[in-house]
C-alpha cells in the first residue's frame, strides 16, 4: 500500500521545484506619486541593488488538485499527495538574501500599473506595479514573471513531468504553467534604501493533458515573498 501512495505522490509532484498587503491608509496621502514605469523601474533597481543581503521569506503553497475525479480514492490520493509536498521540497518555505527573480533584467515594458508614491515629506517611497501573465511551456519559459519573481519552471522539470505521467501507464500530450496576478510591493526608506517591507505574489497553475484520458488535471499554487 505504501508504494502505491509513493507512486500516486510522485505523480503529483511533478512540478514542486517551481517554486497580505501593506496598507497605506495610515501613512496618509502621497506628497508626490511618479507613474512614469521607467522611472520607477529604475527606482526599484536601485533599491533592489542596495538590498542584496536583506533576508526575506519566500512561501510556496499548494491548492487543491483538479482531475476531474471525485471517488473517495482519488480524495484520500489528493490528500497524500498535497501533504507530501510540504514533507518532501524544503522549498516550499525558505528564506532567501536579496529581492527575488533578476530586478536588473526587468525593463519598462514587463511590468504594469507602476507607481511609486513618496510619503512622510519624501522619506519613505512606497513602489507597486503588476506583471503581465505568463504562460510556460516545453520548449518556451521565462518572461516578466521569471525576471520579477524568478521560479519559472525549466525544461529539466518539464522532462520529469513527462517521465512521472509515463511511471503511470501514461504519455503527455501537453502542458503548461501559467503565472497569474503577479504582483510587487515594497517600502523603502529613501535616503538609505533600505526596504522595511515587501508582499510580492503571485498564482501559478500547472495543466496537463495525458493521451489516454480526456480528463486534464490543474493544481495551482500560491507564491509569496515578504520581508
Amino acid at each position: 500500500m505504501l508504494n502505491i501512495a509513493a507512486l500516486i505522490t510522485s505523480f503529483f509532484l511533478m512540478i514542486t521545484s517551481f517554486f497580505g498587503g501593506l496598507g497605506n491608509s495610515t501613512m496618509g496621502s502621497p506628497s508626490q506619486t511618479v507613474t512614469d514605469s521607467a522611472k520607477v523601474l529604475a527606482l526599484y533597481k536601485d533599491i533592489a541593488a542596495k538590498n542584496t543581503n536583506t533576508q526575506f521569506r519566500q512561501r510556496l503553497s499548494a491548492g487543491d488538485l483538479v482531475d476531474g475525479r471525485n471517488d473517495l480514492f482519488a480524495v484520500i490520493a489528493k490528500t497524500w499527495a498535497k501533504a507530501g509536498m510540504f514533507f518532501i521540497n524544503p522549498r516550499f518555505s525558505e528564506v532567501t538574501k536579496g529581492l527575488p527573480g533578476t530586478p536588473s533584467a526587468l525593463t519598462a515594458a514587463d511590468i504594469r500599473n507602476a507607481k511609486a508614491e513618496y510619503y512622510g515629506n519624501g522619506k519613505t517611497v512606497v513602489i507597486t506595479f503588476t506583471l503581465p501573465e505568463q504562460v510556460d511551456r516545453p520548449g518556451s519559459v521565462g518572461g516578466s514573471v521569471t525576471r520579477a519573481m524568478g521560479n519559472s519552471i525549466s525544461q529539466d522539470e518539464f522532462a520529469s513531468l513527462k517521465v512521472q505521467v509515463a511511471r503511470l501507464g501514461f504519455t503527455l500530450k501537453s502542458a503548461s504553467v501559467t503565472y497569474k496576478n503577479a504582483k510587487v510591493m515594497i517600502r523603502a526608506d529613501v535616503a538609505t534604501g533600505k526596504i522595511v517591507k515587501a508582499d510580492i505574489s503571485y498564482t501559478a497553475l500547472a495543466s496537463a493533458v495525458r493521451n489516454e484520458t480526456t480528463l486534464p488535471f490543474n493544481q495551482s499554487f500560491n507564491y509569496s515573498c515578504k520581508l
